[in-house]
């Protein structure tokens, strides 16, 4: 927008809204009086961007039109005005527009353009005052925790060096970890490994005699079957041994030949265990009575082995096995015995 009075071209810029004009404090830059928009003028009166996005402008490249604004000089010899091709008068624009007074103007003061303001709404430029304050704020607190740090390395470097090599080792540790627990689920779900089944078929107690001196004469055979339900994965049985147990004590003992079980193959077992054994304790001796008197013994039978796991060519050391089966097993010669049923045995690894 351009002002014309007479022959001269008044230079028209754009303001702030009223509240930042009301804020602002006059000052005198370069000869031009400016009330209140000083911020917006620099050393050549450039034009510059500032936080709430108003730009100063020249009539060199002028901008598009604002919405008022106004520049006049107080002492220009004009008897009227033209502003968007209409004619004022000078008396007309004083009752119009009043100029407020500026400390700066004097007589002799000369040509001093006088800027009015438009009356704006100042909640845009508070809260852009307060988010620039914000991110200040922000910057300063990243200098103050790099300075601390660069203070705490240059008095104790050996700290900082701890302080590296535990988190390259932290993060190498953990890098481990989430690498062999995404091998481990990626092998599980393609070769779906199934736990090994076993079941006791029969067991057949001819002699199971304690004597006075609490030794125990026995001779048990057990039927077994074991199972590897794995569609995918072979097995090695290697060191196979049986025991047998009577309240928690070892009276028997048979080692077993190794073998290998294919993909959904089932072995038969069949350990015996015969001799005697002394058991310890006298409560031992008077559970053996009552349980003779009842026609059935508890008895543990044990498998351990040592398993190796075979994935197409390549054979791989496993866990260890270990079967539990516990037994009712009718006493001998006794008439009031139940039979004996199948069981299935717990196997842990």
């Amino acid at each position: 927008m351009e002002v014309r009075a007479g022959q001269q071209t008044v230079k028209a810029i754009r303001l702030p809204t009223h509240e930042e004009q009301v804020k602002a404090r006059p000052q005198r830059l370069q000869g031009v009086s400016i009330w209140p928009g000083h911020m917006w003028l620099r050393h050549h009166l450039k034009p510059r961007r500032f936080h709430n996005e108003h730009t100063l402008y020249t009539t060199a490249s002028p901008p598009p039109p604002p919405p008022f604004f106004l520049a006049v000089s107080s002492s220009l010899p004009f008897p009227s005005l033209h502003i968007n091709n209409k004619s004022h008068t000078h008396e007309s624009l004083t009752k119009s527009f009043p100029i407020p007074p500026s400390p700066n103007s004097s007589s002799s003061a000369g040509s001093r353009p006088l800027l009015l303001p438009p009356r704006g709404d100042g909640q845009s430029s508070n809260r852009i005052h307060r988010h620039r304050h914000r991110h200040r704020h922000q910057q300063q607190l990243k200098q103050m925790g790099s300075a601390s740090r660069a203070v705490s390395c240059l008095c104790c470097p050996c700290k900082c060096l701890a302080c590296g090599l535990f988190s390259c080792l932290c993060s190498i540790l953990i890098s481990l970890l989430v690498t062999v627990g995404v091998l481990a689920l990626i092998l599980y779900f393609i070769f779906r490994p199934h736990m090994i089944a076993a079941t006791v078929d029969s067991a057949n107690l001819s002699t199971f005699a304690l004597s006075t001196n609490s030794a125990l004469a026995y001779n048990l055979t057990v039927g077994m079957t074991v199972r590897n339900p794995n569609t995918r994965v072979g097995l090695y049985y290697d060191n196979v041994e049986a025991l047998a147990l009577y309240k928690d004590q070892r009276f028997g003992y048979d080692p077993l030949d190794s073998f290998y079980q294919g993909t959904q193959a089932s072995t038969k077992l069949n350990p015996e265990f015969h001799g005697s054994q002394p058991l310890q304790g006298d409560v031992t001796a008077a559970e053996f009575r009552q349980e003779q008197t009842a026609g059935n013994f508890a008895i543990n039978v044990d498998l351990n082995a040592n398993l190796r796991v075979k994935v197409w060519a390549f054979k791989v050391h496993g866990p260890k096995a270990k079967i539990t089966c516990k037994l009712s097993v009718p006493a001998p010669g006794a008439t009031n015995a139940s039979p004996f049923q199948p069981t299935d045995c717990k196997v842990w690894f």
